[in-house]
């Protein structure tokens, strides 16, 4: 699956984390809520999962000296530039800015018209998703993939009789998914086989800020895997 363009709908916590995930490895985003104020929020969100990673990358050598100095050890000059050019950051206020610079807000469905994967992300309530399927399935291109960050509804009742019905499927993405790599993925009753493998494909190229994505295969059930372990049913 190729994915030149993505798509979010939905800037609240998840929603713009998973954006964020998407840009910081170098895919174009455009990401949906219904108003301004909140679209504004949600590029506020990504920009400080951005600066949090810059500023961490930053002060990485800084707190490696002090660490060792806190063992009793007494550096050298020498060592702590030795230390410093093996601990230089990686992930520059630079490279941050090319990662902002990737998503982009909207409070409209046109911005979708050339995405070939998007993820919804809005409440966890069938009434509420099943509204913004319907708006994407209107506007997306034909190949486009639809994944639902649900963490417990049915992928098979929420597609029914949507034109992408066997390109739907879930992608549940866990909080926060900048620093927590997994993610569930179940295909429903009508979803081709072929978008499920090419999914699970997809997401095993990111990484989030510290590991690689690891997509899960799990069947279509209430909570699916992780939240059954978690949470009573």
């Amino acid at each position: 699956m190729r994915v030149t363009h993505a798509g979010v709908v939905g800037a609240g916590a998840m929603g713009s984390a998973i954006a964020e995930v998407l840009a910081f490895n170098g895919i174009p985003v455009v990401l949906k809520d219904v108003s301004d104020e909140l679209v504004t929020k949600g590029l506020g969100r990504v920009r400080g999962y951005v600066d949090e990673l810059v500023t961490y990358n930053a002060g990485r050598a800084g707190k490696e000296i002090e660490r060792i100095g806190a063992l009793g050890v007494q550096l050298t000059d020498a060592q702590i530039t030795t230390l410093r050019a093996k601990l230089v950051p990686k992930f520059t206020p630079a490279r941050g800015a090319e990662v902002v610079a990737r998503v982009r807000g909207t409070t409209t469905y046109d911005e979708f018209r050339d995405v070939d994967f998007v993820v919804e992300a809005v409440f966890e309530r069938t009434e509420v998703k099943r509204p913004v399927l319907e708006a994407l399935d209107a506007v997306l291109p034909e190949h486009a993939v639809i994944g639902s960050n649900t963490s417990s509804l049915s992928i098979t009742r929420l597609a029914r009789g949507l034109r992408h019905v066997s390109q739907t499927l879930v992608t549940h993405f866990f909080n926060p998914p900048y620093t927590l790599p997994l993610v569930e993925v179940a295909g429903g009753v009508d979803t081709r086989e072929d978008v499920v493998t090419d999914t699970i494909e997809f997401l095993q190229g990111l990484r989030n800020h510290r590991f690689p994505i690891v997509p899960i295969r799990v069947k279509e059930s209430p909570a699916f895997v992780v939240n059954r372990i978690l949470l009573p049913v």
